[in-house]
């Protein structure tokens, strides 16, 4: 894919750069430099509530397995964290996995939550929806479900998540939850396979009767860390520019017809005030054993900031547990980065994501990779 940026697109980085300049953006809320942002301030979590899988992803940053962890939560247990997390101030959670439709009493467990959370939504690969579950989610309205589809070619999408015929039962599972009327998000990893085709995906998705599509990068975690998974799907980070160039402007096209989102929010013709990282201050990381961190792409390349756990600790004892604590200042210390200190959107950038920087500079304290594309 060409490296060039088009014209047009030139024009436009040039009137953000002014807007910028004349004070304009000083006036809008400000937006995230995180790949799980945070609506309106309102404390979230993202909570693995299992790590059972029916599927065996090929790029599963979870290490998803049949089997599972030894040590997960109760449904008892389960209960009283949400209780707790609803005390402490959470408005938001996100169930993910492994796939939170094989977890024990798994909908009891989002009806539960649904009472507590102003905000509840949950991941799936869609595999073990059928109509009964379609229609008992229906009853607990989740805000949004995301159903995983990483490719249009079924074959494709079948091979990286190590299932045959998944991509229709998945796509089977997407129509019974529409047809209920609940809101699906479908979510993509973008991939070495499906990089070209990401307007393919929107039509897809858009011929499924979805109202939105989020695009995910493929990172370099859980089992993507190996050099085969990496040299099979990674996307080198040196065409994030190019395939981000594609997304806005099918964004754009596509704008009336259903919602694009895309994690890392680095376009370079829409810049924004971000804000720095929020991890371990406003969004929490929690295990399917109980064990919190501040973020997952922190954990789980970093396990010195997880805490073990909420079977030994509260959810306050852990925020201000001296890992967090630690977390918090290494934020605080980002503003130092020498580079940073002298760009002149320095106060605009949020600097980036600490966790995606550590794992591709092998540092907390280098420029964010992505921003460094954008600022050759």
């Amino acid at each position: 894919m060409s490296q060039r940026i088009s014209t047009k697109w030139e024009e436009r980085l040039r009137r953000v750069k002014e807007l910028w300049e004349s004070g304009f953006y000083e006036k809008m809320d400000r937006t995230w430099a995180c790949c799980f942002p945070i609506r309106e301030r309102k404390k979230k979590v993202l909570w693995e509530i299992t790590n059972k899988c029916n599927s065996n992803c090929r790029h599963c940053c979870s290490n998803a397995s049949r089997e599972g962890m030894a040590d997960e939560l109760s449904f008892e247990e389960i209960i009283e964290i949400i209780d707790e997390l609803s005390e402490w101030g959470i408005k938001e959670v996100y169930f993910s996995g492994g796939e939170p439709l094989v977890k024990e009493r798994i909908l009891e467990i989002l009806k539960y939550a649904r009472r507590k959370f102003e905000i509840l939504s949950f991941a799936t690969n869609g595999l073990a929806l059928d109509e009964k579950i379609a229609e008992e989610i229906r009853e607990i309205a989740p805000n949004y479900v995301g159903v995983s589809i990483d490719h249009f070619i079924p074959e494709k999408h079948d091979e990286i998540r190590g299932v045959k015929g998944a991509f229709q039962k998945t796509c089977e599972g997407v129509r019974k939850l529409l047809k209920y009327g609940i809101n699906v998000r479908i979510g993509c990893v973008i991939t070495k396979d499906n990089y070209e085709y990401t307007e393919e995906m929107i039509k897809m998705a858009i011929n499924l009767g979805a109202p939105a599509i989020l695009f995910v990068w493929l990172q370099p975690i859980g089992r993507a860390v190996s050099d085969d998974v990496n040299l099979r799907f990674g996307v080198p980070i040196a065409e994030y520019l190019s395939v981000a160039k594609i997304l806005w402007e099918l964004k754009e096209k596509y704008e009336t017809s259903m919602q694009i989102e895309v994690m890392f929010r680095r376009f370079p013709l829409k810049f924004l005030p971000l804000e720095e990282c929020r991890g371990g201050s406003e969004f929490f990381y929690i295990k399917a054993n109980g064990a919190v961190g501040p973020c997952p792409w922190i954990s789980k390349q970093d396990e010195k900031y997880l805490v073990d756990g909420l079977r030994k600790f509260s959810f306050s004892e852990i925020v201000n547990s001296q890992p967090f604590k630690e977390f918090r200042e290494l934020i605080k210390r980002r503003a130092e980065i020498e580079k940073c200190s002298k760009c002149e959107f320095r106060d605009k950038c949020g600097l980036g994501c600490p966790g995606i920087t550590k794992l591709w500079t092998g540092s907390y304290y280098s420029p964010d990779p992505i921003c460094e594309l954008f600022r050759k």
